[in-house]
């Protein structure tokens, strides 16, 4: 299990659909609340689940659905601290959990705004890397 791990507003659920769309070539979500997605992408023999809910408890749903679904890989969003944290390490025992922070930029200058983009780019293709590592490990 992956997690994307960040406080409040710091693109996680952009970087996660990036993962999800882009990367993956993920089609249609199994779910969408909001922004939020949860998704299951096919890789040869392989499942993978994304889900994007990472407010307070709301990240449960999302990985009970996915472990439903027998998913090898699930990639979810956490904050840092919190019920968020605890239902990803509730799963510790089932999989080798995997904590990424994403990268960010912030500052008053008006560079911060365009390159906002290019760092969720640059996570969801972080994150698409170590599943690749994972699968081939």
């Amino acid at each position: 299990m992956i997690c994307l791990y960040a406080k409040k507003d710091s693109g996680k659920t952009t970087a996660l659909k990036r993962l999800f769309y882009e990367e993956l070539k993920g089609r249609t979500p199994i779910d969408e609340k909001g922004d939020d997605i949860v998704g299951i992408v096919k890789l040869g023999d392989v499942t993978i689940g994304v889900s994007s809910q990472g407010d307070p408890w709301s990240n449960k749903e999302g990985i009970e659905a996915l472990v439903k679904e027998n998913c090898d890989v699930i990639v979810c969003a956490s904050r840092t601290s919190g019920s968020t944290t605890e239902v990803v390490g509730s799963y510790g025992g089932e999989y080798e959990l995997f904590w990424v922070a994403p990268l960010r930029i912030e500052s008053g200058l008006p560079i911060a705004n365009s390159l906002y983009q290019q760092c969720q780019e640059h996570t969801a293709h972080f994150i698409m890397q170590l599943i690749s590592q994972i699968i081939n490990a």
